[in-house]
């Protein structure tokens, strides 16, 4: 009983001797002129979602979702506040709730969007961020208000939704027998189109800058390409190579031509490419491949015999690795004719710039029962990547519809796409070619009846807006 009785003794003495050290006197209490917001969410809000019913009618509810995981940047030097990324499409933005936090809890209040009057700030009742609100916050002393511009950013279009459009612009040519197409990005930045297309007796390059319509390159040799020229032909960076009768030459333009290599190196197809390496089969069937932009070529290693590479339409495509940004994994798809097998014959290949890397042959992909997702065969194919896979496009047991498929394994399964699919009443009966350029958007072209049209998904059109932090 001592003991407790001597703490309570030494506590109530600590007690009085900290009151004691407080002066009442309001007057020596200096309060801070400083504010500033220090947080700033959105909590929650209403979303409309579009689904469709069971006989395809369209339909919307609404529902609550929470939105405080989408971060708000506070610019301390121009005093405002955003979102980079936007809140999801179907947000309704006049009826947010929001939450902040101020300096030493200085006063917030929000400014009227329609008088100059001023309301405190509350967390519990929905608020209307249709358009930017002017947020203010008060020092404790009174003397000092800081004033922020609150921009609340909701997506205006669904995010997986993809838009075809199809080109007013006249075309430059009809009734091709066979077409490829490639897109690269000019040195200015820009985006260039190529196609080859093919009348059964020579082949034709035509160019267009962004938007523009297709023309007819007016090449510097003096000689017409031959029929399956168009077949031999790859990108890397911003020059097109075609190799025409064992000739290798390049073009960043169509107009202006660079021999590469003559015939006597013996490269009789140009079959992919990427950052890298260009690669080829040479007049025995081999691979082959070039370091330096076609001038000269070596073998390429492979896994698996020469007679298993495509020899009939053949489509490539590259897709950087997202483990490092300087290697790249590259697909040759193809049929081979000899074969009977109703899968398309792949073969893989990654290829790394840095420096004392080892150079790792093609794999062949072989066929295996228990893959019930290979690749089945198709016609007028082309392959490229897309939102960080790569696609395949065909028309598949004569139907005139082309389908897109997608593979996230680096061609080994593959899935039908449910996001991309073919232009509205857009029936092919001949060959047609697709390419994706820079921003997103994938080309699609007819070589029939030369119509191009062009579309992306929403959401890899949105732009990012970069984050901004100040003390």
């Amino acid at each position: 009983m001592k003991s407790k009785t001597i703490n309570i003794a030494v506590l109530l003495a600590a007690l009085f001797s900290l009151v004691s050290c407080l002066d009442t006197n309001d007057g020596d209490y200096v309060y801070t002129d400083d504010s500033a917001v220090t947080a700033f969410s959105v909590t929650s809000a209403k979303k409309a979602v579009h689904v469709k019913a069971s006989n395809g009618a369209d339909s919307v509810y609404t529902t609550s979702v929470k939105l405080s995981a989408y971060k708000f940047v506070i610019d301390q030097q121009r005093c405002v506040i955003y979102n980079p990324d936007s809140l999801p499409y179907g947000v309704d933005p006049t009826k947010l709730l929001v939450s902040a936090n101020s300096l030493n809890s200085g006063s917030l209040v929000l400014k009227s969007m329609t008088s100059d009057s001023l309301s405190y700030l509350s967390t519990t009742d929905s608020l209307d961020f249709s358009k930017p609100r002017e947020l203010q916050v008060y020092s404790l002393s009174g003397a000092a208000v800081r004033k922020y511009e609150v921009r609340v950013n909701v997506h205006q279009e669904p995010a997986d939704q993809f838009n075809w459009t199809k080109l007013p612009n006249p075309t430059a040519f009809t009734n091709a027998t066979g077409v490829k197409s490639f897109v690269v990005t000019t040195a200015s930045g820009t985006t260039r189109r190529f196609l080859l297309a093919s009348d059964g007796t020579t082949t034709t390059v035509y160019r267009a800058d962004g938007d523009n319509a297709w023309t007819a390159a007016t090449p510097d040799f003096n000689h017409t390409l031959a029929a399956e020229t168009y077949r031999s032909a790859a990108v890397k960076h911003d020059t097109l190579f075609v190799c025409d009768n064992g000739v290798v030459m390049a073009t960043t333009d169509g107009d202006t031509w660079t021999q590469q290599a003559t015939a006597e190196a013996g490269v009789a197809r140009i079959i992919a490419a990427n950052p890298i390496r260009l690669y080829a089969y040479n007049n025995e069937g081999a691979m082959v491949s070039s370091d330096d932009s076609g001038k000269t070529w070596k073998a390429a290693g492979m896994d698996e015999s020469a007679s298993l590479l495509p020899n009939g339409d053949i489509a490539y495509a590259t897709l950087p690795l997202a483990t490092n940004p300087n290697a790249y994994r590259t697909l040759l798809i193809g049929s081979v004719p000899a074969a009977s097998t109703t899968a398309f014959s792949v073969w893989g290949k990654i290829d790394e710039g840095t420096a004392y890397s080892e150079n790792q042959p093609w794999m062949f992909y072989d066929h295996n029962s228990l893959n019930r997702h290979e690749l089945s065969l198709m016609q007028n194919f082309s392959a490229f990547t897309y939102d960080g896979k790569i696609m395949m496009v065909g028309n598949e047991d004569r139907v005139y519809l082309p389908n897109f498929y997608g593979s996230r394994d680096g061609g080994i399964t593959w899935e039908a796409d449910t996001v991309i699919t073919s232009p509205l009443g857009f029936f092919v009966t001949g060959p047609y070619t697709v390419s994706v350029d820079k921003d997103n958007f994938i080309w699609f072209v007819n070589g029939k009846t030369g119509e191009t049209w062009r579309g992306r998904i929403n959401r890899l059109g949105w732009k990012k807006e970069q984050y901004e932090y100040y003390e």
